[in-house]
């Protein structure tokens, strides 16, 4: 008892107890919360850029039909390798698009019946379970008097549940009852089949959607043997739908709403998972090989192609480069796009609060030329009057972020002076700092090692799903945290074995403070510059990823009820010391005695 009254008389011995007991709240109480509040703000991320705006003019229809197939985790490389679809290369038009981020399949899905991006939509994740608040390709075609059809898994009845007249969307767990590659397989066939029930009723826009291709490479792999004959039996439905359609009147595009990594994975922003395939032929295509071009770009593309009006959210270019019309229709088409990508961004920068004007001198001069029969000049100024708002855009949300990083700079700030004041104290206290700095350093290269080398993990969003699940990535964090800091307290006791028991305690409980600080320095970092609740934008995503990662770490100070890890590892460091000075007693011929764990003494 005397040992502890003197233990807790000395200022310098608070630390020891403070630390420990600050940083198990924080692992059971603030980190789970604070990731929560991350995850949710970003899976269910309310986006305010979701306001009604009207629609703008309809033009003239250049093909009775639109077709859109997506094959579902379709990669470039192996799109090369579909016979059907390579015929359709070598008679129309083939072009690579880049995807957005992140590259999931339901924000993907978005993408292309919107033309909006997923910061616009809300659509942000395969968790939402909300339907698109935008306009759509599908309420385009119906404000025109058209017929649409939905064909594949019923999320997308999910996100588009208005403006499809024949919905042949059926639940996932009935097309594919299972991930072998038999039930995915007789999968795509049903959907194809259901689709070619649904061509017969001559639908003006069709959707239809297979998924065995991305089943398969999240279950085998992006570059298996089972990818690539999913693969080629999608290619085998293509051949089925081509038939189906006549494309003097159709024009049937095959595109894919994100690729995969080889070992399987994608939500990322790696080149191969960014990727896509788009292949299009038919009435109003013009064949060739094009430039890249964006996901973002077929919503507006088939809005031309059948006279509708540009979905009023759209934020892609119409691909006119690889439409077949008159230079009249497409400079008509080209200055309606320029229209409503004014009053989209017009719209977007009202809602961050930046001056709204558009300058839309641009656009009027390209309606002047277009009346005036001047019609590449009237394509050539409304490109240019997209390029600028789109600059004009990023420069107000550039503007906007760097204000709301300034604000947050205070509070990060503060939140780092405890830490700096305990520096200061540190220093002014002369305690040792070696084997803390040098137990914390082995703790972030025990963690790196095993998340980068043994693991082969990196920060991106396609880790997650390479994994069997998201919690094996987030169990495997934690656990790999533990073992770091066991690690740091084996090598703190070895270099201190000499010193007694308090000096012993203080430099493990000095480390974990360390630890923890360098982890916080990287959380408020992230925080400055995106912060933690996400609610105008989103940040960017791998380094998103990075900061989830490190406010798990965090959470390894108490992992579970039953153990209280803050607490428990300075007495593993004074057990670490007492072995190492044992073993060096027994290689030196002498008996161990107990003064490891003595109490020294001050003047």
């Amino acid at each position: 008892m005397s040992f502890v009254i003197a233990f807790f008389r000395r200022p310098q011995s608070w630390p020891i107890v403070m630390i420990p007991l600050g940083l198990l709240l924080w692992a059971r109480l603030a980190a789970p919360a604070l990731g929560q509040a991350s995850l949710n703000s970003y899976a269910y991320f309310d986006s305010p850029y979701r306001g009604a705006l009207p629609a703008g003019r309809s033009g003239e229809a250049i093909a009775e039909q639109v077709v859109i197939v997506v094959l579902d985790g379709l990669r470039v490389d192996a799109s090369r390798q579909m016979p059907t679809l390579n015929q359709m290369r070598a008679h129309g038009a083939d072009r690579v698009l880049l995807v957005g981020q992140p590259s999931l399949s339901k924000p993907g899905w978005t993408v292309i019946g919107t033309g909006a991006w997923p910061e616009q939509s809300g659509i942000t994740s395969n968790s939402t379970q909300a339907a698109i608040a935008l306009d759509t390709i599908f309420l385009a075609a119906k404000r025109n008097g058209l017929t649409t059809a939905l064909v594949g898994v019923d999320t997308w009845h999910q996100l588009y549940p208005s403006g499809v007249d024949h919905d042949q969307t059926v639940s996932q767990v009935i097309l594919y009852p299972s991930t072998d590659q038999a039930a995915l397989l007789n999968g795509d066939r049903a959907v194809t089949s259901l689709a070619l029930d649904v061509l017969k009723t001559k639908p003006n826009l069709v959707v239809v959607h297979l998924l065995a291709p991305d089943t398969a490479a999240h279950s085998w792999g992006g570059v298996s043997e089972q990818y690539t004959e999913v693969v080629q039996n999608a290619d085998s439905q293509l051949a089925r739908i081509l038939a189906a359609v006549d494309l003097n009147k159709t024009a049937l595009f095959v595109t894919a709403d994100h690729g995969h990594l080889d070992r399987g994975g994608h939500g990322g922003q790696e080149p191969i998972v960014l990727r896509v395939p788009l292949v299009s032929m038919g009435k109003g295509i013009r064949p060739g090989a094009y430039p890249d071009a964006y996901l973002a770009d077929i919503a507006p593309t088939v809005a031309v192609l059948l006279g509708t009006s540009i979905p009023a959210h759209n934020q892609g270019e119409a691909l006119l480069d690889q439409v077949d019309a008159s230079e009249a229709l497409k400079a008509a088409r080209a200055v309606d796009l320029a229209q409503q990508l004014a009053a989209r961004y017009e719209a977007m920068l009202r809602t961050i609060g930046e001056t709204p004007e558009i300058d839309r001198e641009t656009i009027n001069r390209a309606e002047d030329a277009l009346k005036a029969g001047r019609y590449t000049e009237a394509r050539v100024l409304a490109e240019q009057s997209n390029v600028a708002i789109r600059a004009q855009w990023t420069s107000a949300r550039n503007r906007r972020l760097n204000r709301d990083r300034l604000a947050r700079l205070p509070l990060a700030l503060l939140l780092l002076a405890p830490m700096a004041l305990y520096l200061v104290w540190w220093k002014r206290a002369r305690w040792n700092w070696q084997a803390p700095v040098i137990g914390a350093a082995e703790y972030f290269v025990v963690w790196n090692v095993a998340y980068f080398v043994v693991q082969g993990y990196y920060y991106s969003l396609s880790v997650a799903s390479t994994v069997i699940s998201g919690m094996q990535l987030l169990a495997g964090t934690v656990v790999d945290a533990i073992f770091a800091l066991m690690a740091a307290m084996l090598v703190v006791g070895v270099l201190r074995r000499k010193a007694g028991a308090g000096e012993i305690t203080r430099d493990a409980v000095n480390t974990l403070f360390l630890v923890a600080a360098a982890l916080a320095v990287q959380i408020l970092i992230f925080y400055v510059a995106w912060d933690v609740v996400f609610i105008t934008y989103l940040p960017d995503l791998n380094w998103g990823f990075k900061y989830n990662l490190d406010v798990l770490q965090t959470t390894a100070f108490w992992p579970m009820t039953a153990l209280p890890l803050a607490a428990l590892l300075p007495l593993f460091a004074l057990l670490a010391a007492w072995v190492a000075k044992l073993v060096v007693r027994l290689v030196h011929g002498k008996l161990p005695s107990d003064d490891v764990l003595s109490v020294p003494q001050h003047k």
